[in-house]
């Protein structure tokens, strides 16, 4: 007699597999005038099995809603909108993208949702309105996250935003009449606006023992890019004069936008000594999604808190532009902010060779300062930055960097 293995759920279809086969087929198991059906989905792969079965749920049936109020509206519902029209249309984006240029995957934004979704029907059941989400529900949810979940605060605030971005992504879209508020849960502290100094950022370059890791920190200093920019950049983002924090075929993101910057006279020289081919930040030749482990360990052998954090370097590249003297506008512009209003300029002003220039040589006098700030017997990653520059340099005025150029 068969017996089958229940794994996960979603509306009446259940992913099951033989009881007796560890690493057998996942099937799509519903009951059909009171008997079982099963289908192949034709994977092995537990987290590919819930997306198609997820996409299978989403495209049989399932009719959008209009605009409705909250009491009618189910949040698992809302969420099912999110995954169906948006979720899984980005992913698929993602997935051709990286195919296409061998760049690291990102980690599929439905199969977290599916995860966070899959939280909430736990607490609050399949069935809960958006009427039953009030703040003190939502407080409870988080607390027994915390508590009995045993989840960091950056874990259950991860689930409290795909619920919130799942209602207002319906109410841009007219589905919702109007959007709830979802709680947010405070766990950043203030590192997202830790900066370094000089001597601080140099403690932390002498503390890795990886290039990848040493690679990675040289281009957030150089292009105060977001960690999720940096470790895709590589030869291919480079024309001529200019990096592109945006790789080819991809589209921006509006409040994340990726700025063209002009590479500084540093990062110029230092570019050589890193990978020819595929990404800048790769370990043992592969391309890596997250400096996040090897980031953290430099950092405790640096004796830095733990409120220094990968985008400690963004915040403190802009500081020292600021008080180098460079405009706010341009900062903003450097650091990609989707407010900066030069949308129409943005396609072709990097073309004119005064583009940024201050902001790019408040970056070459910040690598300078790091390097003063290197002590004698340093490693051979900080050895090899500080060899960049002319000993003559060093000492000296930063606002002068004058640089041997190594090729």
């Amino acid at each position: 007699m068969r017996k089958d293995k229940e794994a996960w759920g979603i509306g009446p279809y259940t992913l099951t597999r033989r009881a007796d086969q560890t690493n057998g087929i996942w099937h799509r198991t519903e009951q059909v005038d009171g008997k079982t059906k099963r289908t192949s989905l034709r994977t092995n792969d537990f987290e590919q099995a819930k997306i198609i079965l997820a996409e299978f749920f989403l495209s049989e049936g399932r009719e959008n809603f209009d605009e409705e109020p909250s009491e009618h509206i189910l949040m698992t519902e809302v969420i099912d909108n999110y995954l169906e029209n948006y979720c899984l249309e980005r992913d698929k984006e993602n997935q051709r993208y990286y195919i296409d240029t061998g760049l690291p995957k990102v980690s599929d934004q439905s199969r977290n949702v599916l995860h966070h979704r899959s939280q909430f029907v736990e607490y609050f059941g399949e069935n809960a309105t958006l009427n039953e989400y009030t703040e003190a529900a939502q407080s409870a949810f988080i607390q027994y996250q915390l508590t009995n979940k045993r989840k960091k605060k950056s874990s259950v605030d991860r689930i409290m935003t795909t619920a919130r971005s799942a209602v207002n992504y319906c109410y841009s879209k007219k589905v919702l009449a109007e959007a709830i508020p979802i709680l947010r849960v405070k766990h950043r502290l203030n590192s997202r606006v830790r900066t370094l100094s000089a001597m601080e950022f140099a403690a932390l370059l002498e503390s890795v023992d990886s290039p990848h890791l040493f690679n990675f920190l040289v281009l957030a200093i150089a292009t105060a890019g977001r960690p999720g920019a940096i470790v895709e950049l590589s030869r291919f983002s480079i024309d001529g004069s200019t990096i592109n924090l945006l790789p080819a075929g991809r589209e921006q993101v509006a409040n994340k936008f990726r700025p063209i910057l002009p590479i500084c006279e540093t990062l110029s020289a230092f570019i050589p000594h890193m990978p020819m081919s595929g990404p800048f930040v790769q370990l043992r030749g592969q391309p890596v999604q997250s400096v996040k482990g090897s980031f953290a360990a430099a950092r405790k052998r640096a004796d830095l808190s733990e409120d220094v954090v990968r985008y400690t370097a963004r915040h403190t590249v802009s500081s020292f532009m600021a008080r180098r003297g460079v405009e706010i506008e341009h900062i903003d512009m450097w650091l990609g902010h989707s407010g900066t209003d030069y949308k129409m300029t943005r396609h072709y002003i990097h073309s004119h060779p005064s583009w940024l220039m201050r902001a790019k040589s408040a970056v070459d006098s910040f690598f300078l300062e790091i390097c003063e700030c290197f002590s004698s017997n340093t490693t051979e990653f900080c050895d090899l930055l500080r060899s960049i520059y002319d000993p003559k340099t060093l000492k000296s005025d930063p606002s002068a960097t004058k640089l041997k150029l190594v090729r």
